[in-house]
């Protein structure tokens, strides 16, 4: 077994460690493998997963709610949306967790302490310029030679081998004085750690009422920015109680960013927005509940196949949506007319009385592992 991964660590940084401090041989191929990789994609998260024990889509998404920035534009959802991380297990082009880095001083010399090492965090993004936790400016060119941390220049590495002897815990620590930018900092940090789903539609109707009733108060150009804030969250409640539509997944970036701005405009703390949020929509999905689950590719129709880990098969569904009071099961108007290898799902959708058979290409497989074993993991509470 690799060693054991961290929390907030990130992908990069579990694979140099691996590298450098786990002596046991041999090691998983898949750290040898991304020994000199630029960039982690998808098929390289699947197999990380399975390395440390966690198996198929779940071990998937439990890496990239974790271990990664991409958690943050995952936890908001419409309520039909049953894949955590949507169409991405199937994707292969997909991009997880570039190399560059950056640090926090007093996370280091704290790591050192609890155990005796330190580790690259996901907070060390470029949308991120503040440590949540120490309000510290994070550190992204090396405070003793001056390069930055990446492939070309500084590599992770010298987290644990020092540069030139000197350790980055003898880094001095640049106090952040924007408060803005250590709020933005914490707002991405909850999302990335968020243990419920958040219901789109909720949230961006929590976000209106507020910026309707700041807006009167407020005069010239604070007034105006506020009025686009409401603007903006009226156009995402329309969106988020429309029909099932597959084009919601391609702008969930957007989407995050606008509420992310919105909640550092509007509230002093992220745990305000929560505790409105909550008083509307009462409760919420736990985001482990869609870890099992991903979303078939398709531009037209939503489906979705959950991975049942105990029996070793794929359960194929389509959403249940409300529209105007009345529960509709989302479906096709024809039916299909296909053949499938191991009973894996359409990946694509052919209109018209008359179909021509087709043979898909079946979707990753799922392992078997038993319930003892599921229970383990933490797939089955």
């Amino acid at each position: 077994m690799p060693l054991s991964i961290l929390p907030d660590e990130t992908l990069p940084s579990y694979v140099r460690r691996n590298l450098l401090l786990y002596w046991a041989e041999p090691k998983a191929e898949i750290f040898e493998a991304l020994r000199t990789r630029h960039v982690i994609k998808t098929a390289e998260v699947r197999r990380l997963a399975a390395a440390i024990g966690w198996p198929g889509c779940y071990g998937f998404n439990r890496l990239v709610h974790n271990h990664t920035l991409n958690a943050a534009f995952h936890v908001i959802k419409s309520d039909w949306d049953f894949a955590y991380s949507g169409t991405q297990y199937l994707s292969e082009g997909e991009h997880f967790s570039e190399w560059d880095a950056s640090f926090c001083p007093e996370c280091v010399r704290e790591d050192l302490k609890i155990h005796g090492f330190s580790y690259w965090r996901r907070y060390g993004a470029s949308n991120v310029s503040v440590c949540p936790k120490h309000n510290a400016v994070l550190l992204r060119d090396c405070p003793f030679c001056g390069k930055l941390f990446t492939r070309i220049d500084h590599d992770l590495d010298v987290m644990w081998r020092t540069c030139g002897g000197r350790h980055l815990a003898e880094a001095e620590v640049v106090a952040n004085h924007d408060p803005l930018a250590l709020k933005r900092a914490e707002v991405y940090q909850r999302l990335c750690r968020s243990p419920h789903i958040i219901s789109g539609l909720h949230a961006a109707k929590v976000l209106l009422d507020k910026a309707t009733a700041l807006s009167p108060q407020l005069s010239g150009e604070e007034r105006s920015k506020m009025q686009a804030i409401a603007s903006t969250m009226s156009d995402l409640v329309q969106r988020f109680a429309d029909v099932p539509s597959p084009s919601l997944e391609s702008r969930a970036g957007t989407i995050t960013a606008l509420f992310i701005h919105a909640v550092v405009a509007l509230y002093d703390s992220y745990d305000d927005f929560e505790r409105e949020l909550m008083s509307l929509a009462g409760s919420a999905r736990c985001t482990d509940s869609l870890w099992s689950s991903y979303r078939i590719e398709d531009t037209k129709y939503v489906h979705f196949v959950e991975e049942d880990y105990v029996q070793g098969l794929g359960v194929w569904f389509t959403p249940r949506i409300v529209l105007d009071d009345v529960v509709v099961q989302v479906g096709w108007p024809w039916p299909t007319s296909k053949h499938y290898p191991c009973c894996n799902t359409p990946l694509s959708i052919h209109e018209g009385p008359s179909q021509r058979n087709t043979t898909v290409a079946a979707s990753p497989s799922i392992p078997k592992i038993g319930l003892a074993k599921a229970r383990a993991v933490g797939i089955i509470k």
